[in-house]
């Protein structure tokens, strides 16, 4: 999303910090009135959360030390396709599945205990045959892995301090033995299903 990092601008000279901010507004196409320039740096200068209407669909937000420019967004459900980058909108970052049968298996299960959320991997034989990348829906729920019951994406989103823009665009892998379940959101949380066991064959990851 082209997000602009703040560290450090409250001790920024404000000469500069005002030609960065006009800059920044710029490259986004977001033309500010002088109100809404005015707040925008006291925002900043304060590094308190902050939100406000730019025009034509167009939020500027500050959150998670970041000046985000927040446009409408419809959301999006891809296929999920074996070996076949699919690259996730807005984020600048793709997903691959890979299968994987014995003897790499075993190998890959030693490994995987040393990964982050990254990365995961499943039975294969237990998913549904079409995995999906969708968007967060209103009242999204995920069992969580090692956990009883389940689990709301504000909660986690908000656990894992995920920006108000990104949440929105964050992907969300879909499957499970129904073919409707979460079962990953990719680097936050892995899903209860299809875990790897002594008995797996062939694995997804």
């Amino acid at each position: 999303l082209g997000s602009l990092s703040l560290e450090n601008m409250d001790k920024t000279p404000v000469p500069i910090l005002r030609r960065a901010l006009r800059a920044w507004c710029t490259s986004h196409q977001i033309d500010c009135d002088r109100a809404t320039s005015v707040a925008l740096f006291e925002a900043v200068q304060s590094k308190t959360p902050w939100k406000r209407s730019a025009g034509r669909k167009t939020v500027l937000e500050i959150a998670g030390n970041h000046l985000w420019c927040d446009r409408e967004f419809e959301g999006y459900t891809m296929t999920l396709s074996p070996q076949i980058p699919t690259p996730i909108p807005d984020l600048g970052c793709e997903l691959i599945s890979e299968p994987h049968d014995p003897p790499q298996v075993a190998e890959f299960t030693k490994n995987l205990r040393k990964k982050s959320h990254t990365e995961v991997a499943f039975d294969s034989d237990q998913l549904h045959l079409e995995l999906q990348v969708r968007t967060w829906r209103e009242n999204d729920r995920i069992k969580l892995f090692g956990a009883d019951g389940h689990s709301t994406l504000g909660d986690l989103f908000t656990n894992a301090k995920i920006p108000g823009p990104l949440r929105k665009r964050w992907p969300l892998v879909v499957g499970g033995s129904d073919g409707k379940e979460i079962i990953w959101i990719p680097g936050i949380k892995r899903g209860a299903q299809a875990p790897l066991t002594k008995v797996t064959r062939r694995c997804l990851k």
